[in-house]
């Protein structure tokens, strides 16, 4: 028996955790599913699409399947604000999002990276040492939390001593419907919040064009080969992408994963007893708490998928 299809509800997912009898029904029986049930907000309907295979299709074919035509987040945006969206690389598609990410690339280097190994391995020791000397934890605030931040403003050459704002920031930013966050003048915060952010990267550029440094931020700065250089929207909202979706989806893959560990002690045993195990287990908690687990692509003709013709 089908069971009722609702991957949407946010009550859902508080009450009961991932509707994961939903996602097997579908995958089993209705891969690339049209759901009809907009929800509170009125959202229109959407082709749940939840098989491996199609959702490589579709990734590999934005030529087909827009990143930017209607933006990637799952929620309706205005026209006027989904043209300045676009200038984020989660929201563009080649030849766009190809420029982008080669200017990306070259600041994340395994030299670059290499070089910050040690120092995000020091970060880490610290907020263990610090947990071990109190004798007990909060595992999201105490390191879920701390840790993407410092690895962020390590990475961006941002001082220490800004990643509390920058973390409160992030949370107004991405907290708009959650009730932890929530109050009567939470989209003002949010507004507000995104314009700190983006001033606080406009000054982070100013200070590297007038001292570069051999850090991320002054090589994303430099030209490329054709003379071209991000703008002033380009690099701030790259920025922005940065500090709020590196820093919440780390701090909630590392939270789940932590409860999923509780919940099934013996893959944590397992972990402890074979330490070669710890690279895959990190992929694998990526997998199974799916920090981000709705993203949206838009059909730019007629077309099909799993066997169903999509507009």
């Amino acid at each position: 028996m089908a069971p009722e299809i609702n991957l949407i509800d946010a009550d859902v997912y508080q009450r009961s955790g991932p509707p994961y009898e939903q996602f097997t029904w579908l995958r089993e029986h209705a891969p690339v599913y049209w759901h009809a049930f907009g929800g509170a907000d009125g959202w229109p309907g959407f082709w749940a699409v939840t098989k491996h295979e199609d959702i490589a299709y579709l990734s590999r074919h934005p030529e087909i399947f827009s990143s930017a035509r209607r933006l990637v987040v799952f929620g309706e945006v205005p026209e006027v604000g989904a043209a300045m969206q676009r200038l984020m690389m989660l929201n563009m598609d080649p030849p766009q999002h190809t420029r982008q990410r080669a200017f990306v690339n070259r600041g994340f280097t395994p030299r670059m990276i290499g070089r910050l190994e040690d120092h995000i391995t020091q970060i880490c020791q610290d907020l263990i040492d610090d947990v071990r000397n109190r004798g007990s934890a909060d595992f999201v605030t105490d390191i879920a939390a701390p840790l993407p931040l410092q690895v962020i403003c390590e990475l961006v050459g941002a001082p220490l001593e800004d990643r509390d704002r920058i973390y409160q920031l992030s949370n107004h930013l991405v907290g708009a419907d959650d009730p932890e966050f929530q109050s009567p003048t939470g989209q003002r915060l949010q507004h507000a919040a995104a314009l700190e952010i983006y001033a606080y990267a406009g000054q982070l550029a100013e200070r590297r064009r007038a001292r570069p440094e051999d850090d991320i931020v002054t090589r994303l700065l430099q030209p490329n080969e054709a003379g071209e250089v991000l703008t002033d929207d380009e690099f701030d909202l790259f920025f922005l992408l940065l500090t709020v979706a590196g820093n919440e989806t780390t701090r909630n893959a590392a939270s789940g994963g932590m409860l999923a560990f509780f919940e099934a002690p013996e893959q944590w045993q397992r972990l402890i007893e074979n330490p070669s195990l710890i690279p895959a287990a990190a992929e694998e908690i990526v997998r199974w708490v799916s920090p981000v687990n709705m993203f949206r692509r838009t059909a730019t003709c007629d077309t099909e998928l799993g066997g169903q013709r999509i507009a």
